[in-house]
């Protein structure tokens, strides 16, 4: 499904000699579109005669083909990127390369919080708009939960108990989806504010320096050996390396599975498939004492312009349109996210509440990835923790990988 998905994607983004000036190619993540697709829809009924040509792909896919076509100069011309320089369909590498138009000078870069500023930039410029924040966390099916007479844990020991309980009623706890290879990396991604960020707030720089490393992290080395301890307790579906992402996700939408962890746009997907359901986001705890816990919250959806764009009239004026208080806001509650730029109307929706709850609380920490120096991080990450969760890597070999990738 990945490679189909990626085959879509790459012919979105080629043009022809016959391609009109109304016609537009606008690519994002498969999370995002039912939250980008009704704008798309509505910037074509603002301008008559428009055509906009949008397409998605999960998270790894998307990521790769992004750039081989960035590279071959026939990319969409509007684009979902990243924050940072973590993957490849990041924002400093595509920035570095020249891919992106220097979006400087635009009237929202002033309203960009602070918080985030930094994760916009490269080498000073902006180049993205930013869309939303979100989270990584446990998103629950609350009503299968309720059904079974579960509650959201706010432990470790919690989490292992749901596990259990879970396996005697027939059901699963987690539906990791392993077989999209970005899947695995989420619990991590989930367990390292608490474990590293909270314990250590400069460990980035200390990475950076030099003076830090993966493998001498205690914090990053427990965040794995808890992810081994959950396959050990049975708290993914059977084989959950051979299952995508998107029949993991209807395992959760159906309540076959209580949940998934995953970013908050994972709520979107799920309500495709239960358009009535009750989904929420909760915390990873990382311990027994839920004081403890931190939420790993960042930008959540960002998109750029093509420097190369076929068509960058109609792509500035579509990034316009998606950046009105109106539609950044309609972006946002599709999303369930928080938007990134609030204004006087915006509003959390409930499913995500415990986002804006941990921000007032000052108990965030952005996503590690941003802050790594190239994608082959994220890359050895993936390998690492497949080979982990099929029992034919270590930790230790894990956190190596990373470090070896991080010296480049």
């Amino acid at each position: 499904m990945a490679a189909v998905a990626a085959l879509s994607l790459s012919a979105c983004g080629t043009s022809t000699s016959s391609e009109s000036s109304q016609d537009l190619t606008v690519a994002t993540v498969q999370n995002d579109k039912p939250a980008l697709q009704p704008i798309v829809d509505a910037f074509e009924k603002a301008h008559p005669g428009v055509k906009v040509t949008l397409t998605s792909a999960d998270t790894s896919p998307y990521q790769t083909t992004l750039q081989t076509q960035l590279v071959a100069n026939n990319g969409p011309d509007v684009f979902y990127t990243y924050p940072g320089s973590g993957n490849p369909a990041a924002e400093g590498l595509l920035a570095k390369a020249g891919y992106l138009k220097d979006l400087s000078s635009e009237s929202f870069v002033s309203q960009i919080p602070s918080g985030i500023q930094d994760l916009t930039k490269y080498q000073g410029k902006t180049y993205v708009r930013p869309m939303t924040v979100g989270g990584i966390g446990m998103v629950f099916n609350m009503d299968a939960l309720k059904s079974a007479g579960l509650t959201v844990p706010d432990t470790w020991t919690g989490v292992l108990q749901l596990c259990a309980s879970a396996k005697a009623q027939g059901k699963t706890a987690f539906a990791l989806g392993g077989g999209t290879m970005s899947n695995v990396q989420f619990i991590d991604y989930a367990l390292i504010p608490s474990l590293v960020y909270a314990k250590d707030p400069s460990f980035n720089q200390e990475m950076s320096s030099g003076s830090a490393t993966f493998a001498g992290s205690a914090g990053w080395q427990q965040a794995m050996n808890m992810n081994v301890d959950m396959v050990k307790a049975g708290c993914f579906e059977k084989d959950p390396l051979g299952v995508q992402y998107p029949d993991a996700a209807k395992l959760v939408a159906s309540g076959q599975a209580f949940g998934i962890v995953q970013t908050q746009g994972a709520i979107a997907q799920l309500r495709v498939d239960s358009p009535s359901g009750n989904f929420e986001l909760h915390p990873f705890p990382a311990g027994d004492n839920p004081s403890d816990t931190y939420l790993a919250s960042s930008i959540g959806a960002e998109y750029a312009i093509n420097a190369h764009a076929k068509n960058p009239t109609l792509a500035q004026q579509f990034l316009d349109f998606l950046s009105s208080d109106a539609e950044e806001d309609a972006y946002a509650t599709a999303a369930n996210s928080v938007p990134a730029i609030q204004n006087a109307q915006s509003a959390i929706p409930a499913s995500i509440a415990s986002i804006g709850e941990y921000q007032k609380e000052n108990k965030t920490f952005p996503y590690p990835d941003p802050y790594w120096p190239n994608a082959q991080v994220q890359q050895a990450h993936l390998t690492g923790m497949q080979e982990l969760l099929s029992g034919q890597g270590s930790v230790a070999d894990a956190l190596k990988g990373m470090d070896s990738a991080y010296k480049g």
